[in-house]
């Protein structure tokens, strides 16, 4: 009987160490996963490590330890951001704590975690360049019954560089020609070798842009203190900033001409960094030249097909109007296609996203004129003009109106006879000029022996016209005087008068005007002239 009391007691007693003592959980082991937000160091720099816990991990109580070589970083504070349970609230850490080499975190929730997160993190600053690691060090992990947990944790490898952040070519100075370096790789002119990216990645957001040429800038002139104090986080949000103007020394250009696009920043524009690309069709345009403007832009006329990219950034804003860059390109086709820009990244002097556009630059290859305009009128002295706009481009045309014809008003001469040509002078009541036409004699209209016209007599029964008429009539009573040739003082006159073709033609021109001035009246044969 005492024995089976004995026995008993020791039962009890074995039952309840079992129930105080924890026993190791066979559970999956939960994971702890730590993250640094950057790996290459140089001193000066801080840096971020994030602990996180699994999916499903069954915790309930977790103390760990961040264990960091307190002779290359320095803890500057530690943060939590609870452990969540199978309810989703949100528990606070018991105690965060920073101590020499050590950040210490502490949690307990009332059940157990389900979903995963992050549990805290911690911020180190770099006071020595060496390489190192950072570890986890669990001190106590239990499960909902209190039982241990196994958790499994990685390690970060840290390397240490003494470079500073923005000393792209490792001269171990920040100087213009780091930014230099960092606009030509934005430019596609250069790469950059692994190292290189790192140390221009100066706002660490791991893309090399026109923002880290413009941090760089910032440091040299003194603006920032320390490249490796510096956080760049540019806003999703954008400003509105005046637009750029693209332009063209062609509005129409046919095959085989050189065409110049110029990008032109206006005033006060806030912007203090630009990396843009003009697009082109580079089946219709090949690119020849590409040149900075005011602004020192990096160019590259070749940097993709159909594309020519420029950059720039400034310590501040571009304040004055000028040109950012101008590009060349030769015709290979006439086509309908524009030349467009295309901004790949503007910031203001805060690194706030800006937000910038240029209307295209519209070619025809085929011009469509309506509505032709007359500008200047046609006269008998000089062509007209008259003006169009093409429907597609508003590219305006003019085209010449050939003169109009002389309106004369005609004076007479000299009359027309049925022997003799008319003359008529004319002069037009535009521009004065003058000119002479002639109207051919018309002959006699002889009816009866009579000209119709004149009264000229025929000479019937005579075959020789120059016969006298007294001896016609038969009368035979006639003196001998009557029977001689009479003398015309005519036929010996030199007088153009008496003359037949073109002397007599320009004769009567030139009397015209005499008729005027009342000159050379009588012939010098004595025949009036008029």
């Amino acid at each position: 009987m005492k024995m089976s009391k004995k026995m008993l007691s020791i039962i009890l007693a074995i039952m309840m160490i079992i129930t105080i003592v924890p026993i190791t959980a066979s559970a999956a082991s939960p994971t702890l996963t730590l993250m640094a937000n950057d790996t290459d160091v140089t001193v000066g720099e801080i840096i971020t490590i994030d602990v996180s816990v699994s999916e499903n991990s069954q915790l309930s109580v977790l103390t760990a330890d961040l264990i960091y070589d307190s002779t290359v970083f320095e803890a500057v504070s530690i943060r939590s951001y609870g452990i969540f349970n199978d309810n989703g609230k949100i528990h606070e850490a018991v105690n965060c704590k920073l101590s020499n080499g050590k950040a210490r975190f502490t949690g307990v929730v009332a059940g157990i975690i389900v979903e995963g997160g992050l549990l805290f993190s911690v911020e180190l600053k770099v006071i020595k360049s060496s390489d190192c690691n950072i570890s986890i060090d669990v001190v106590e992990s239990c499960d909902g019954d209190l039982n241990n947990l196994s958790i499994s944790s990685n390690t970060v490898k840290i390397k240490g560089s003494s470079i500073k952040k923005g000393d792209v070519n490792g001269d171990g100075k920040i100087t213009a020609v780091d930014a230099r370096i960092v606009l030509q790789f934005v430019a596609g002119l250069r790469t950059l070798t692994e190292e290189e990216t790192v140390q221009a990645d100066i706002s660490r957001d791991n893309v090399v842009s026109v923002i880290d040429a413009r941090a760089i800038l910032q440091v040299v002139a003194g603006l920032l203190e320390s490249s490796n104090d510096i956080e760049i986080i540019p806003t999703t949000s954008t400003i509105k900033a005046p637009n750029i103007v693209l332009s063209s020394n062609f509005k129409y250009a046919n095959i085989g001409d050189v065409i110049t696009v110029t990008v032109t920043l206006p005033k006060n524009s806030s912007i203090s960094g630009i990396t843009a690309d003009i697009c082109f069709d580079s089946s219709t345009y090949k690119p020849l030249e590409m040149k900075s403007g005011d602004f020192n832009a990096t160019v590259n006329y070749n940097f993709d097909d159909g594309k020519s990219r420029f950059t720039t950034a400034n310590a501040t804003t571009f304040e004055q109007e000028g040109i950012l860059c101008t590009l060349k390109l030769e015709v290979l086709k006439t086509s309908n296609t524009n030349i467009s820009l295309d901004v790949v990244e503007a910031i203001d002097v805060d690194y706030n996203l800006v937000s910038i556009h240029a209307d295209d630059i519209v070619f025809c290859s085929e011009h469509q004129y309506d509505n032709w305009i007359v500008v200047v009128e046609p006269t008998c002295c000089s062509n007209g003009v008259e003006k169009a706009v093409c429907i597609s481009c508003g590219a305006e045309q003019e085209r010449s109106i050939p003169v109009t014809k002389h309106t004369y008003t005609w004076y007479t001469i000299s009359v027309v006879t049925c022997e003799t040509d008319g003359v008529m002078l004319g002069e037009c009541t535009v521009c004065g000029a003058t000119d002479v036409k002639a109207t051919l004699k018309t002959g006699h209209n002889i009816v009866d022996g009579v000209c119709q016209n004149c009264g000229y007599t025929e000479n019937i029964g005579n075959d020789d016209p120059n016969t006298d008429d007294n001896e016609n009539t038969g009368n035979e009573d006639n003196n001998d005087d009557n029977n001689e040739d009479v003398t015309d003082p005519s036929e010996n006159c030199s007088c153009n008068c008496h003359k037949s073709g073109i002397s007599n033609f320009f004769f009567k021109i030139g009397l015209f005007f005499q008729k005027i001035f009342g000159s050379n009246k009588y012939c010098g044969c004595g025949v009036a002239h008029y």
